[in-house]
């Protein structure tokens, strides 16, 4: 039926945006709290996972996208 549409969704873009609840940080294994919301979105706009992070991992995944060549919006 769709002969080129990919098995495995592909990211493309990348979504930041800053959160107002209290959650701990994904990746930190302390008391960090989550300050930002980090969404990889496909090529249909369909997200793929919400990563509540800290700041300093926030900086890390947006440098990774970037060097991916995806595109980063940031949303309120």
């Amino acid at each position: 039926m769709f002969a080129n549409a990919p098995i495995v969704p592909t990211v493309v873009e990348v979504q930041v945006m800053r959160i107002s609840f209290d959650a701990p940080c994904r990746y930190c294994r302390g008391d960090r709290r989550a300050t930002t919301n980090i969404r990889p979105v496909d090529s249909i706009g369909r997200p793929m996972a919400d990563l509540n992070v800290c700041d300093a991992h926030a900086e890390q995944l947006v440098e990774r996208a970037k060097a991916r060549n995806l595109e980063i919006s940031m949303r309120d």
